[in-house]
């Protein structure tokens, strides 16, 4: 399954703080990425990689060999990366799909994990699969493997 993570207030935090907490990162880390992981982020995604292929869909605007950096020094290899350069360059010359913040399915992303209700609704509307995790919930890790463990079940 393809599996994809938005970054702020999902999985990195930005404007809203993680009820859970943030990641204890190393000295290294800290030294060249300003971002906090939410915490339980490389457990979890280090368990989901052994049988998925973790994207990350955002709509901000870093760079994708950044994130994929970022990513590498947890020790998780992303399979892919969706910034808003791609969706928009993917979005421009579809008038079906350029009013949505993300169109999973069409990167073949069969699970988006992500933060926003407006993303869902979206996802609902494109019938797409989508999980919302607030930065507030503290259960976010059992409802994500929860949801891939049920949607692998019924594929």
């Amino acid at each position: 399954m393809k599996i994809a993570f938005d970054l702020d207030d999902t999985l990195i935090e930005t404007t809203q703080k993680f009820a859970s907490g943030t990641e204890a990162n190393s000295l290294f880390f800290k030294l060249f990425f300003k971002e906090k992981l939410r915490k339980g982020t490389k457990e979890l995604l280090k368990s989901l990689e052994q049988d998925h292929e973790l994207w990350i869909y955002t709509n901000s605007l870093r760079e994708i060999a950044y994130i994929k950096r970022l990513f590498a020094l947890i020790g998780v290899s992303l399979s892919g990366v969706v910034n808003s350069e791609i969706h928009d360059r993917f979005v421009r010359n579809r008038p079906n799909l350029k009013n949505y913040s993300k169109v999973p399915q069409s990167f073949g992303i069969d699970l988006l994990i992500d933060d926003s209700p407006g993303v869902e609704m979206e996802c609902q509307e494109q019938s797409c699969d989508v999980l919302i995790v607030e930065p507030s919930d503290l259960e976010w890790v059992n409802k994500i493997v929860e949801k891939v463990n049920c949607t692998e079940t019924i594929a």
